[in-house]
């Protein structure tokens, strides 16, 4: 196959992957690490430095997306957000051991969007969702299943 469609249930985005020579898993799985930029999928990324994804090259959430959402799911990706900027920062080193809150994101991410989901479950066909999602079905669209 020279050209995959991944959907996923949880988010709006399509990642597309096209290799002339055939797409393989680690070209899949380096795709939705720089679509979502996925922590869990960093082992991964290594996995094939060919490859060609023709969907986002961007992976902040657009004012638009974020303003799409209802009030509580934008709590919960801000939340969300604020919580991987933490993981993110280095360790406060020596002093008094005192708290000294931080910035919080400048931006939101895709990963955020995800939330807790950020586990690679797998890819599975399912025709009827791609038809409702998409307007279609083919065999080459996939949905990308991720758990917490």
């Amino acid at each position: 196959m020279q050209q995959l469609i991944v959907i996923s249930r949880l988010s709006p985005w399509c990642t597309i992957i096209k290799k002339d020579t055939g797409v393989t898993i680690g070209d899949v799985c380096s795709a939705i690490y720089k679509e979502y930029d996925i922590p869990s999928f960093t082992a991964l990324y290594y996995c094939s430095s060919h490859f060609y994804s023709y969907s986002y090259t961007d992976h902040d959430i657009t004012d638009a997306e974020f303003g799409s959402l209802n009030q509580r799911m934008q709590e919960q990706i801000k939340r969300t957000a604020a919580a991987n900027f933490q993981q993110m920062q280095p360790p406060t080193q020596g002093g008094w051991g005192g708290y000294y809150p931080s910035a919080g994101p400048d931006r939101l991410r895709r990963v955020d969007w995800l939330r807790e989901r950020v586990y690679f479950e797998g890819l599975v066909k399912d025709d009827n969702y791609a038809q409702g999602r998409l307007g279609f079905k083919a065999p080459n669209i996939f949905v990308m299943d991720l758990v917490s």
